[in-house]
């Protein structure tokens, strides 16, 4: 959804409040990085926040933002309080991502944000509705990374993580393959075309399981390795 509508934004196809925007997703990561209290994190957010205000263009993405509310995440700064105060402003635009687990802990944790958001509720993809999603940003992929991508490796790349890759729902588990893949790719620079038989090598890597041959004691291995897998 946040792959269409910055390219809806940027052909001038949405409102007027939202046409050509600059759709950016803040590393929450990155700034709690040297951290060493709430109010010195509070600054740090206040500052990336009113940035994006000032630009008048931007809109900002958070995802996983359940992870980031609240006060009982083993010691992690909390953005609630900032992000409240600046929710109000009729200027910020945010889009949060979560799912329906992180939603309902939201529900529990900060009922009062959730009125700043109009919640869009969204199932998981199919197979091919992944593969049409990464067509779509195939083109980011290879030119990030200097390789073109052969139509049946990217087919491979939803096929094989739909298979032994349970851990997160579609589309974000394809893309995050095929994140890997390209870096696995780039180790050949010769080599500038990404095949099936990359896409085979990396999940093999991950699941420590030979493709094409996965039996009951691969599948308890690959469990144990927290990457489940199922045969069929």
């Amino acid at each position: 959804i946040v792959y269409e509508f910055v390219q809806k934004s940027a052909a001038g196809e949405l409102d007027s409040l939202l046409n050509f925007k600059r759709v950016l997703e803040v590393d929450m990561i990155a700034l709690f990085a040297g951290i060493q209290n709430q109010g010195e994190f509070d600054e740090r957010l206040q500052t990336v926040f009113g940035e994006a205000i000032r630009a008048k263009n931007i809109v900002l993405v958070i995802d996983g933002l359940e992870n980031f509310i609240g006060q009982d995440r083993g010691g992690s700064q909390d953005i609630m309080p900032v992000l409240t105060q600046f929710l109000k402003l009729q200027n910020f635009q945010v889009i949060a991502i979560t799912s329906f687990a992180g939603l309902h802990k939201m529900e529990q944790r900060a009922p009062d944000l959730l009125t700043f958001f109009g919640i869009v509720r969204v199932e998981e993809l199919s197979q091919g509705e992944t593969l049409k999603v990464l067509q779509v940003s195939l083109s980011s992929f290879e030119s990030k990374y200097k390789k073109f991508v052969l139509y049946p490796a990217l087919r491979d790349v939803v096929r094989l993580s739909s298979r032994y890759i349970q851990t997160v729902p579609f589309p974000k588990r394809a893309r995050d393959l095929l994140e890997e893949v390209m870096v696995y790719a780039t180790k050949d620079r010769k080599q500038k075309i990404v095949t099936s038989s990359h896409v085979q090598e990396v999940v093999s890597q991950i699941t420590n399981i030979p493709i094409g041959n996965v039996g009951a004691k691969e599948r308890e291995v690959a469990h144990r390795r927290g990457h489940p897998v199922r045969v069929g």
